[in-house]
């Protein structure tokens, strides 16, 4: 059992209240959507995938499997189905045809819209009452954690909590 300072006992403490914030807020903000993510027809990932193609015209597979960081072969099973549900289209690389190039639909725009403005609505619904100082802190605060998480990668919080 190891043995933890005072600090990393804050840590673990601070820790623990955010998670179960986060998951409290996450089921309550659920119940307010009614998009596609929460009915079920596209998921999480597949919504990283419609943001990621939102901020160009073209992307190629490589491009969204090195952002996504997932294996090709899931990214493709991922394709196939935002290509079904017509928000994603593929088109063959003109000189390459191993090259493919994918990009957003007119359908998958709208989607990715709707999906925007729920989500503003549920914040605004969420932030009401807090005053305009409180927002800014919030916000100065969440940003500094977004790039804290981008620098880091990940991969240093996932080998500190030493899943076996």
């Amino acid at each position: 059992m190891k043995y933890l300072n005072h600090k990393e006992k804050a840590m673990e403490k601070f820790a623990e209240k955010v998670c179960n914030l986060m998951l409290s807020l996450i089921r309550k903000t659920i119940r307010w959507d009614n998009n596609h993510l929460s009915r079920g027809i596209i998921t999480i990932p597949q919504l990283h995938v419609l943001f990621f193609l939102s901020t160009r015209a073209f992307s190629l597979m490589s491009d969204i499997n090195k952002e996504m960081g997932i294996k090709g072969s899931t990214l493709t099973a991922m394709m196939d189905k935002l290509v079904s549900l017509g928000f994603v289209k593929r088109i063959p690389g003109e000189s390459d045809r191993r090259t493919v190039l994918v990009s957003l639909t007119q359908k998958g725009k709208k989607i990715l819209e709707r999906f925007l403005e729920d989500r503003k609505k549920i914040i605004i619904r969420i932030f009401r009452n807090l005053s305009s100082e409180e927002r800014k802190n919030y916000v100065a605060i969440l940003e500094k954690v977004v790039q804290q998480a981008e620098n880091d990668n990940g991969m240093t919080t996932i080998k500190a909590l030493n899943y076996k």
